[in-house]
């Protein structure tokens, strides 16, 4: 009798326990999931820096291999366009 009562009390406080940490656990579990949608959306939206230079990098190689001799201004030229633009 006196080992189921000592039973009931322990399930008693560990119930106790469990409901006072409960809503701790549950905030805790909120804040990471929340995080983790935070950063896939940034991931998503804000590509990491080292993949922006990727891409310009690429993007540039493509405009070179692209471009025809013919296509370029002399150093003259630019001189007269960038004069023009800013009128210097």
């Amino acid at each position: 009798m006196e080992r189921r009562r000592q039973m009931q009390m322990q399930k008693t406080k560990e119930q106790e326990l469990a409901e006072r940490i409960a809503p701790m656990v549950e905030e805790r579990i909120k804040y990471d999931i929340t995080q983790g949608i935070i950063e896939a959306i940034e991931e998503r939206f804000y590509p990491p820096e080292e993949m922006m230079r990727e891409e310009f990098i690429e993007e540039v190689q493509k405009e070179i291999n692209e471009t025809k001799p013919e296509d370029l201004l002399s150093f003259e030229d630019l001189q007269k366009n960038y004069s023009k633009e800013h009128e210097i």
